[in-house]
């Protein structure tokens, strides 16, 4: 599951290392090639909810096979792309299988690992996404840079490997399992048999539910613009802004995730010993002093610094995996965490249209203090959300 974050980050991230050469090669502005990126953004939050129905309904693991074929084969299309709108087109189709593995994923991580390190086993493989972003930049910095963004994303297929491991390798949740028989032989207590014969989103949306729903779904948004409003922009913003080549600024970016796979990681650890919301909070504070360090900082370490610290706040990531599959219970389960989690990214798709904008008006930094409001807001939001800190799951419920 950690490799396949970090493909879907590796596949997703790629696009912001190319945004400059494509506004360059077709010649357009910052709002037309940031609006690209919202596109994907707003295509995983549809595919999120596509494929959290599907895998409740045929299975976590066929589900998780069919995503990663689809972002895997879509991404190669996108270097053979002869126009922005084919550009616009694959990196959609793509978005749909990046949105779909997040949920698939943690909905069988929150099933199979027991409730007392369920946090830092979903913060380690949250932690695949500063990988995925490692690996970008590598990409950029070794082959876009030298071949162009048509080879950079050539490269992108590679998670296509994933399928044979997960074919071969991972087993399907015995709570769904056990869900699905309790379902199919009549054996569902009365006040679940009618919801079973629903789809899975319309149960999402029942009075048991519904609260649940529009909390977590805020909760993901408000967090998710902050982070696209910087990073949707982050290589651009550091060799238009702070002068940097493409390889310096991927560098840059490259080893600042190396310090946010260790934010992911320790935020699991501190979440299962002091809870989620308290933990999150304290990331989202980090994320914002972070932010406005970066408008301030320069090229050289300041910038790093800057930059680093925020890849490590970025680990607030974390909760969202262990809250989202404690709040919902197995019959829903992959669909109501995708439905949050994907659905804000969806939402999302504003945040690097809006930066585009204000960037070309007011400047970078002006833009980037959206991020601040935006975490801040996240950041007392959870506290009207249940802790689920050690919340035991069951197959019916």
């Amino acid at each position: 599951m950690v490799a396949g974050w970090a493909f879907d980050a590796f596949d997703f991230s790629i696009l912001s290392f190319a945004l400059n050469q494509m506004m360059a090669e077709f010649g357009v502005s910052k709002t037309v090639i940031g609006s690209v990126f919202g596109l994907q953004l707003v295509a995983t939050g549809l595919g999120g909810v596509l494929f959290g129905v599907i895998a409740d309904a045929i299975g976590r693991k066929r589900g998780l096979m069919l995503d990663i074929a689809l972002y895997s084969v879509a991404t190669g299309l996108t270097a053979l792309s002869r126009n922005l709108w084919e550009v616009a087109l694959f990196r959609f189709i793509a978005g749909l299988g990046i949105g779909g593995e997040w949920g698939l994923g943690m909905a069988i991580l929150n099933e199979v690992w027991p409730p007392e390190t369920r946090g830092s086993m979903v913060g380690l493989t949250q932690a695949g996404w500063p990988i995925g972003m490692a690996i970008a930049s590598a990409d950029a910095a070794l082959v876009m840079s030298r071949f162009g963004w048509r080879a950079g994303f050539a490269v992108a297929i590679l998670p296509i490997v994933l399928l044979v491991v997960v074919r071969g390798k991972m087993p399907e949740s015995r709570l769904w399992l056990e869900y699905k028989r309790a379902k199919e032989s009549g054996e569902l207590p009365p006040e679940l048999s009618e919801k079973a014969g629903w789809l899975t989103l319309r149960q999402l949306f029942h009075r048991d539910l519904i609260g649940r729903t529009l909390k977590g779904l805020a909760l993901a948004s408000l967090g998710m613009f902050a982070f696209y409003t910087l990073w949707s922009w982050a290589p651009a913003y550091l060799e238009t802004v702070k002068g940097m080549s493409m390889v310096r600024s991927a560098t840059f970016v490259g080893a600042s995730w190396l310090i946010g796979w260790l934010g992911h990681v320790l935020f699991g650890v501190i979440a299962d010993r002091i809870g989620r919301r308290p933990t999150f909070t304290i990331y989202a504070a980090m994320f914002a002093a972070s932010v406005l360090g970066l408008t301030a900082a320069g090229h050289g370490l300041t910038g790093f610094v800057a930059l680093a610290a925020n890849t490590f706040a970025c680990g607030f990531f974390s909760v969202y995996g262990a809250l989202f599959g404690e709040l919902f219970p197995t019959r829903v389960r992959a669909t109501g965490a995708s439905l949050c989690y994907n659905g804000a990214r969806g939402v999302s798709f504003a945040a690097p249209v809006v930066l585009g904008y204000v960037a070309g008006v007011a400047g970078f930094n002006a833009g980037l203090l959206v991020a601040v409001v935006a975490v801040l807001l996240a950041a007392a939001l959870i506290w009207t959300v249940p802790e689920t800190k050690g919340v035991r799951l069951e197959a019916i419920g």
